[in-house]
């Protein structure tokens, strides 16, 4: 295994959708990966530091403040390659 294959920066964004058009916020939902990953609250911008190979599950959430829709990414470091898939999660508020 190759250590800090990946050293930093953007590897993608999370997107979701809110029925009302309200404004959301993303976090990360599970502490486990805090020292690898970081997501921008606004944009939903994720960042990694210093990954080695392998796969790695975040789950992420999307609120309103009032509703809050979770997610799975999965991020995988081949060898040379960093790929993001992304489960677009849509929060929905009553009217």
């Amino acid at each position: 295994m190759y250590e800090d294959i990946f050293p930093a920066g953007i590897i993608g964004h999370v997107t979701a959708r809110d029925a009302d058009q309200d404004m959301l916020t993303y976090t990360l939902a599970s502490q486990k990966h805090l020292k690898y990953f970081s997501i921008d609250q606004q944009t939903g911008a994720i960042s990694a530091f210093k990954l080695d190979e392998g796969v790695y599950m975040l789950n992420v959430s999307a609120t309103d403040g009032r509703f809050t829709g979770y997610g799975i990414i999965e991020v995988g470091i081949p060898v040379h390659e960093v790929f993001l898939e992304v489960i677009i999660c849509t929060c929905a508020s009553a009217s």
